[in-house]
């Protein structure tokens, strides 16, 4: 079994974390953890797991002991034990310790009548159990901008809103739940109002032999890039858990589009789990994608490491690859990652970027549709991938940092972080990718790559005035070949008993031979929490943009002062 641990690991370097969440920020992956954590926990493992391969963020922390709190609900005792353990070796010097700490000797305590529970013979659940909640929330946005002389323009006023419906009905060993996510944005400028169902499925489960089903509109499984439209199942058995799915992705396209695959998940040891996948995607008749990936995350003492990659054979290249980690040593926390991937990913809808020149400089894209380039006499489906898989930049992010505790209100933390940004001319100027005869020729999708080095500093304080309170200070400094930019930034967060309160203070510099540019803005927010169910929100920023042009024809300073409100309520029920 050993033997087959390390070989399954050796397959899951070659992975990738869920496409949706690896898009979204950390503070939009912790809300959303926070939401499942008590309604649809495995899902919260899945959100914090790729919280967690993210760099070090100030959800970071959070999320560790977070997760710790999910597998030990859904009775993973083992699992829990070692996220407990990890969050202790990796900070010491937490608030938080302590309450971890004594979560994890709950479970010592616990372990030898859970194990004593494992070795009886499994039976299914009995008994009977409902449960239905949600929320909604409900919020009014509006910008504006000023030129001269404050005389405002509004550039956007609209409502946006949202429903969350969870339900949930448990009958012996069989449970039923009901998920539905719905949001609507309505402009007042404009027509261009947007309602979206965001999720909405059934899900079928038998707790005793340990197989569910899910239809409908549901978050990325089995490699999908994002969410889809279809089915998937899962079986667990033992320490594997199989997952199988197909549908057709959400997303906006003329083109028609369906996925399938299949994905393995394995724990051989507490301290470590692994995933490994087959994802196939056709767009008309061109398949797409066919890639191969997962993911693993290992942490045992003071270390914590975490990778993934995606490789696709249709274009013989890799979509992403990433190791982060954390190394503790002493109080000294050291943190790196290493991270690139094709940004976007590699997909069909590149090619409807091909175009020509017209004959007065601007391009005339050739197709509508993928099956329009399918079709076309001049495309071969090789050509098409060479095109693709050319035309599509990489981005590449290399980053090195340190923290260390200086008191037991204050940490500081430095990096040096190096990002590699490819274009290609089909990303930068319009394609012109025709020869005088009218064949198609990747011949001018040759990369052209630069970097752009960042030295970033952090002090970040806790529990400073009040509990839960927190002042951070960063001042970043970047430069590439040919400018450099300056930004400060100042947060101040503020707890009392109902309200909380966060001020945000910026300052960017930007400055070339050609221009230089300095932006300032300042926001306030608030969220006080009438009681445990409904919470009101507001937030307004303002902020100064100058610009300063110095050379060419165009020499001129112009000054913009944008600015920002919104205020909205939750309720949950």
């Amino acid at each position: 079994m050993k033997y087959f641990a390390y070989l399954f690991l050796l397959f899951a370097l070659f992975a990738n974390a869920d496409e949706e969440y690896s898009k979204q920020t950390p503070d939009q992956l912790i809300e959303k953890a926070r939401q499942n954590i008590s309604t649809n926990t495995e899902e919260a493992i899945i959100i914090l797991n790729n919280l967690m391969l993210m760099p070090a963020n100030r959800y970071t922390e959070e999320a560790a002991e977070l997760i710790g709190d999910a597998y030990a609900s859904i009775g993973k005792s083992e699992r829990a034990k070692a996220e407990y353990a990890s969050f202790l070796a990796i900070y010491p010097q937490s608030k938080s310790h302590s309450r971890v700490k004594l979560k994890l000797i709950t479970l010592e305590i616990s372990a030898p009548r859970l194990k004593l529970k494992s070795m009886v013979e499994r039976k299914p659940d009995v008994g009977s159990e409902k449960s239905f909640n949600g929320g909604i929330t409900e919020y009014y946005y509006t910008g504006s901008n000023s030129t001269d002389k404050l005389k405002w323009k509004t550039t956007d006023s609209s409502i946006l809103s949202s429903l969350r419906l969870n339900g949930m009905m448990r009958e012996g060993q069989f449970v039923g739940k009901m998920v539905l996510r719905l949001s609507s944005t309505d402009s007042f400028i404009n027509d261009k109002g947007r309602k979206e169902i965001y999720l909405g499925y059934m899900d079928f489960e038998d707790t005793f032999n340990r197989y569910s089903v899910r239809v409908g509109r549901q978050n990325p499984a089995a490699g999908a890039l994002g969410r889809f439209d279809g089915v998937s199942a899962r079986y667990q058995w033992n320490d594997f858990r199989f997952t199988v799915a197909g549908g057709i992705p959400d997303v906006r396209s003329k083109s028609a589009r369906y996925f399938y695959g299949g994905e393995v998940e394995w724990q051989p040891w507490p301290e470590m789990t692994t995933s490994i996948y087959y994802n196939g995607q056709l767009a008309d008749s061109l398949a797409e994608r066919s890639a191969l990936g997962g993911y693993v995350r290992y942490f045992k003492g003071n270390l914590s490491l975490a990778a993934s990659a995606e490789y696709d054979f249709l274009y013989s290249a890799f979509n992403s690859t990433l190791l982060n980690g954390n190394l503790l040593l002493g109080e000294n926390n050291i943190y790196f990652m290493a991270d690139r991937r094709k940004s976007p990913v590699l997909y069909g809808d590149r090619i409807l970027s091909l175009g020509f020149n017209r004959g007065d400089g601007q391009p005339a894209f050739a197709f509508r549709r993928i099956q329009d380039a399918v079709d076309n006499p001049n495309l071969s489906p090789s050509l098409i991938y060479n095109i693709i898989a050319k035309s599509t930049p990489d981005a590449a992010t290399y980053m090195l940092g340190l923290s260390r505790p200086i008191s037991k209100l204050w940490t500081v933390s430095s990096n040096f972080q190096i990002t590699n940004l490819s274009a290609t001319t089909l990303n930068t100027v319009p394609p012109l990718l025709s020869t005088p005869s009218g064949q198609y020729n990747p011949e001018y999708l040759e990369p052209i790559t630069e970097n752009t080095y960042t030295f970033s500093n952090q002090i970040l304080g806790n529990n400073i005035f009040r509990d839960l309170d927190s002042i951070s200070l960063i001042l970043n400094q970047s430069w590439d070949k040919e400018s450099t930019a300056t930004m400060l930034n100042l947060v101040n967060t503020n707890v009392f008993d109902k309200l909380k309160t966060e001020t945000y203070l910026s300052y960017i510099n930007r400055a070339s031979d050609s221009s230089t540019s300095d932006s300032f803005s300042t926001s306030f927010r608030a969220i006080y929490s009438v009681n445990n169910k409904l919470n009101l929100e507001a937030l307004y920023a303002i902020g100064i943009n100058a610009i300063d042009i110095k050379k060419g024809i165009d020499k001129k300073i112009s000054t913009s002062y944008p600015q920002t409100f919104y205020m909205g309520l939750r309720y949950d029920f």
